[in-house]
């Protein structure tokens, strides 16, 4: 009888392929890499869009900001055109060409005027108006206004109990010609002109023009 086969301790335990092994640990470590990759970017790209987020904000902010300064005012002109009539339309200057209206000036009482703003030549259409009658040689509005029952002006006031200018109510579109009651101070004697603003629309506008001389002598009873 022959000698049973002797078995290695090799053969009973083969050598373990590690190829499998060493290939699932580097898949293993490449997947780690992965997700660590993946992190990082979802991180950068959350980043990012905060920041995004946060210019935006900070930019509709600013814009905010600046529409309350330089927006023509939509309802009337500010206490700040009060010295030289003229719109805070951020750096856009006003128009040196000659202006598209004319000032007609009648009196109609002993004591009272009509003021009234037309076109020379051809219509135009206008949004805005600020309108005061000065003494030669001083800034300050003088006299009443009267509206005549119109709904698009107001009165618009430079000083506390004054009712010494016209500006419009709204944005809409107006035409010319345009009239006034304006009555003088009680025992005001002087020469006047009548100073008017028109704003065409927000980068055409015409500042602080001037009506021809009006001589007043009112004498109080």
């Amino acid at each position: 009888m022959s000698a049973p086969a002797t078995v290695s301790r090799q053969d009973r335990h083969p050598p373990v392929d590690t190829t499998f092994s060493h290939n699932t640990r580097g898949l293993y470590s490449s997947t780690t890499n992965s997700h660590r990759i993946i992190r990082i970017n979802v991180t950068n790209i959350a980043s990012n869009m905060r920041l995004s987020a946060f210019r935006v904000i900070f930019t509709i902010a600013i814009l905010a900001c600046l529409t309350g300064k330089v927006v023509s005012f939509p309802t009337g002109a500010g206490i700040e055109a009060c010295e030289d009539l003229t719109p805070r339309h951020a750096t856009i200057v006003p128009q040196t060409s000659q202006p598209p209206f004319q000032f007609e000036l009648s009196q109609t009482l002993p004591d009272s005027y009509t003021v009234t703003l037309d076109v020379d030549g051809e219509s135009i259409a206008y949004r805005g108006l600020l309108l005061q009658a000065r003494a030669v040689g001083s800034s300050a509005g003088i006299g009443t206004f009267e509206l005549g029952g119109r709904t698009d002006f107001r009165i618009y006031s430079c000083r506390e109990f004054s009712i010494d200018g016209v500006t419009h109510t709204n944005r809409d579109l107006k035409t010319m010609p345009v009239t006034f009651q304006w009555t003088p101070p009680d025992g005001f004697s002087g020469t006047v002109r009548f100073h008017a603003t028109v704003v065409r629309q927000f980068t055409t506008f015409w500042t602080n023009i001037p009506s021809p001389p009006l001589q007043i002598n009112v004498f109080s009873e």
